[in-house]
């Protein structure tokens, strides 16, 4: 299993530095099909992606988790977000146990 990073060119490469594979989103119109293909790969285990990307493709994202438990999507900040708008530990944990 892969990992799989979907986002801007600047937190792409931070994340390519790490030695994962990245996908470089640059255009609204390109979210929704890159995120359609990126999660019917077999390959991937973990996606992740920007929090602007991932709410740009709410509707694909909030599939049912018994349908398909794989890839595990996990939303990033992006290296261009404010550190001032970023949810911390608490606040992330929080809004996911809302859901």
């Amino acid at each position: 299993m892969h990992i799989l990073v979907l986002a801007d060119a600047k937190t792409a490469l931070a994340f390519r530095l790490a030695g994962l594979e990245t996908r470089i989103v640059r255009h609204d119109k390109d979210i929704i099909p890159v995120v359609k293909d990126s999660l019917k790969r077999e390959d991937i285990g973990i996606l992740l992606l920007t929090d602007e990307i991932a709410q740009k493709a709410e509707k694909f994202l909030d599939r049912p988790r018994h349908e398909n438990l794989l890839p595990l999507v996990v939303r990033i900040p992006s290296c261009q977000t404010p550190k001032t708008t970023r949810m911390g530990a608490k606040e992330r944990l929080a809004a996911l146990l809302r859901r």
